[in-house]
């Protein structure tokens, strides 16, 4: 076990299903590693060390192993309720997996010490002198920082005034139902309307500024034009 914590893989052990000291007892009082008692619920009372487990000064943190759905030998898809050390050991070597997830580099030392770092500190009863740690990942998996929303492309099409700017754009979306006309102050600059442009930045940029950061606001879409009047037949 030393040895493989020397070649830095992070080592978990049961404590042992004798009800009496851990220290007494392979492999919980080898050096190294992890070792790991189990808790259970008994006369309504959670969190209570189970009444199996191997205890004491050789136990490093607690973890559920009473009631544990686990894999069954009848076949290949059954199930069976185990209790055991051996039920809560797994329980620690998956936190341990998830911390080195997001610490690959991280040495056995800092695995365990990460691990009763984020363990819940005096929620368990009935310890017989094993620590009063319980198997905690909250404090101990990092989220992951939300993605940041990526902002709105800017493309910028102008022409010579508003009318070739507007035509400008036309011609390069391929798509345009609709376009919007910066008219004011001598903009020259425009973008497509339309069900898919609503949430286009619009760039008012002045054409002999275009190389400047651009200015930009949200379109709001135009009112529906009225409908084209029928035409009459002329008088005879």
């Amino acid at each position: 076990m030393a040895r493989l914590e020397q070649a830095g893989i992070t080592v978990t052990k049961a404590a042992g299903n004798d009800a009496e000291d851990a220290c007494g007892f392979m492999p919980g009082n080898s050096p190294g590693g992890i070792t790991v008692g189990a808790t259970g619920s008994y006369a309504g009372e959670v969190d209570v060390q189970a009444d199996y487990s191997n205890f004491g000064s050789c136990v490093d943190i607690m973890a559920p192993g009473t009631g544990i759905n686990s894999a069954s030998n009848a076949d290949d898809s059954s199930l069976l309720l185990m209790d055991g050390t051996s039920m809560s050991t797994p329980h620690v070597t998956g936190a341990a997996a998830l911390y080195l997830e997001q610490h690959p580099d991280a040495a056995p030392d800092e695995v365990y010490q990460a691990l009763l770092d984020a363990a819940a500190v005096d929620k368990l009863s009935g310890l017989n002198g094993s620590p009063n740690l319980l198997l905690n990942i909250e404090n101990l998996i990092e989220e992951p920082e939300p993605e940041p929303t990526p902002e709105p492309g800017l493309e910028r099409w102008w022409g010579a005034d508003r009318y070739g700017t507007a035509a400008e754009t036309a011609v390069k979306s391929g798509q345009a139902d609709t376009v919007y006309i910066a008219s004011g102050q001598g903009f020259a600059d425009a973008v497509t309307g339309g069900t898919a442009a609503q949430d286009v930045p619009v760039l008012l940029t002045q054409p002999d500024q275009a190389s400047s950061p651009p200015a930009w606001t949200t379109p709001t879409p135009s009112p529906a034009a009225p409908p084209p009047r029928p035409r009459t037949a002329p008088c005879s």
